[in-house]
């Protein structure tokens, strides 16, 4: 079956999907450089809880990283999950981004702790990685179970991140991805399946007459 609009293999498609996915990521990239020139850095601030002043920060916060190491960690994952995303749901791409870039930060102004600044893409992370991971399991297409299972094997451990097991990670961030990635799958889970067509059961072949050459009464086999 040929599908040209999913299809992970088609040259075409798949270069266009490294093309956005360095797109979005170049963000935070640009963010971590910018926070070094003492005049632009004091506007790139994180999600402060409950901070009229600087409600802003909800939509800078994923261009915000403590150092190196973090934002690497957080650019190399992303870059594979904008891939994968841009391969598979390419009309929903940027609604996808766009959600999982606003809301998690939403969320931690609501629940975070007070007097706290959280920053990073972790939790557009968080919403892109359960998000392919739930599409997988509600649709049941092969593509997309295919991404679960390598959602699980890199990115397994994540599941550990929505809970407050380190005081200096930003579980709220995580949790909030996790929210709107899942929200997100269930909304997206019926018109997304009907960009695929209904994969053929084998079964269903077994209907179908036997061979000339085959012998009903004693099943034997004449060449």
């Amino acid at each position: 079956m040929e599908d040209k609009l999913f299809h992970i293999v088609d040259k075409n498609t798949f270069l266009q999907a490294l093309l956005e996915a360095t797109f979005v990521t170049i963000l935070p990239i640009w963010g971590y450089i910018l926070q070094h020139i003492p005049s632009i850095n004091e506007f790139l601030i994180g999600v402060v809880p409950r901070d009229w002043n600087q409600i802003y920060g909800i939509l800078l916060f994923p261009m915000v990283h403590h150092d190196l190491s973090h934002l690497l960690g957080n650019v190399l994952a992303l870059y594979v999950l904008l891939i994968l995303l841009k391969n598979s749901f390419s009309p929903y791409f940027y609604r996808i981004v766009l959600c999982g870039w606003i809301f998690p930060g939403i969320f931690i102004w609501l629940v975070g702790n007070s007097n706290t600044m959280h920053i990073g893409a972790s939790g557009l992370v968080y919403h892109l990685a359960f998000f392919i991971f739930w599409i997988g399991i509600m649709i049941r297409q092969r593509t997309f179970i295919a991404q679960s299972l390598i959602v699980i094997f890199l990115y397994g451990g994540f599941f550990w991140g929505i809970f407050p097991l380190f005081p200096e990670v930003s579980w709220e961030g995580h949790l909030g991805g996790f929210i709107s990635g899942t929200i997100q799958a269930l909304i997206l889970s019926k018109p997304i399946s009907k960009l695929y067509p209904k994969e053929e059961n084998d079964d269903e072949n077994d209907d179908e007459p036997p061979p000339d050459w085959y012998e009903e009464n004693d099943n034997v086999i004449d060449f």
